[in-house]
């Protein structure tokens, strides 16, 4: 059995993976901006990812990828057992948008985002090879970062984010770690166990942006449910967490919203 397989552990590895993570970003932040090297050449010999500028305006870009290849490279450094796959497809299927046609007369819910249903999959049914070009109601997805055991077992799930998103963005990726990472009913007998760690990493620039996020209202109101929420302020330096995940709520570095 392969020994990535406890919950606690798992997240322990996760957590020591994002603490290094913030920390080599707030360096690499501050050293390591395409506008700011072509005036002062970097001299930062650790870490060489650079965050680039927007192509036509002098604007440092903060996005999710950056993110995900410093996390990448922290948690393989620290925890090197363990595998990763990206843009990962989803085992569920999903409906994130409204449909052009009202379906609700097939008894198809309609509301977004949600899971895929029996309805849905009867309604495929009925309409194969009757309309043109015919796509499902519903549509597999994609995780950011699946972690994986030698076994190929899928051990962890996470989402990451740079800057603000809309309120639809944060539901969706909350559906998909919760339905898959805490074992939604949907999931076929064969693909269900114990829960695991779900995670939704944010970079932001200042704590500014999270209060227009969630510090003005309650983020368990996007279906954050047994997800853990991290965030990191690059102007600020300062850790953000919510979730029920002991080893973040006993880090007293870490600002419970």
């Amino acid at each position: 059995m392969d020994k990535i397989e406890k919950f606690d552990e798992i997240a322990k590895d996760i957590k020591a993976a994002i603490d290094a993570t913030f920390t080599s970003i707030a360096e690499i932040y501050a050293s390591n901006q395409e506008l700011l090297m072509r005036k002062n050449p970097s001299e930062n010999d650790d870490g060489k990812l650079v965050f680039p500028k927007y192509g036509n305006r002098e604007e440092t870009r903060i996005s999710e990828q950056e993110l995900r290849f410093e996390f990448i490279q922290q948690l393989l450094s620290l925890a090197p057992d363990y595998f990763y796959s990206v843009e990962t497809p989803t085992q569920l299927k999903y409906r994130f948008s409204k449909p052009r046609t009202d379906f609700k007369e097939y008894g198809v819910d309609i509301s977004v985002p949600r899971i895929q249903t029996q309805a849905d999959l009867n309604y495929d049914e009925a309409h194969k090879g009757i309309v043109k070009r015919y796509h499902s109601i519903c549509e597999s997805a994609q995780f950011d970062t699946v972690l994986m055991n030698s076994e190929g077992n899928r051990v962890a799930y996470i989402e990451f984010k740079g800057m603000n998103a809309p309120e639809k963005e944060y539901r969706k990726d909350f559906l998909k770690l919760n339905a898959e990472g805490c074992e939604h009913p949907h999931l076929k007998s064969e693909k269900r166990g114990k829960r695991k760690p779900c995670f939704f990493i944010q970079l932001l620039k200042n704590e500014k942006q999270l209060k227009e996020e969630f510090l003005n209202s309650d983020i368990s109101d996007l279906g954050l449910n047994d997800t853990t929420y991290v965030c990191y302020t690059l102007d600020g330096k300062q850790k953000y967490c919510r979730g029920d995940i002991d080893v973040f709520n006993k880090d007293s570095d870490y600002i419970k919203i």
